[in-house]
């Protein structure tokens, strides 16, 4: 059975129970999504999801407008995967 993390909504790593959402900054799961959507191989609203869910988990120094917009978001998502820039065919460097 597949666990939602409860902070972002997204599926969870099955064995470990943990979010790739809530990883530092400098791994951050959104780094390459302009160079998929320059290639044409994302879409702004998919980009919005994922900077969303990794706000989410690192929501520190974020005004309540910009979590609260997040949050809606997130909620249009809630459960349903996303494919991260970093996994599209096209991707390697």
């Amino acid at each position: 059975m597949q666990r939602v993390c409860e902070i972002c909504g997204a599926n969870t790593i099955e064995l470990e129970g943990r979010c790739e959402f809530n990883v530092p900054e400098e791994i951050a799961p959104w780094l390459d999504d302009y160079k998929a959507m320059n290639l044409g191989l994302m879409s702004h609203a998919e980009h919005q999801a994922i900077v969303a869910r990794w706000t989410l988990h690192h929501s520190q120094d974020k005004s309540d407008k910009v979590l609260g917009t997040y949050a809606e978001i997130v909620r249009l998502y809630w459960g349903r995967s996303l494919i991260l820039a970093r996994e599209l065919p096209g991707m390697a460097e």
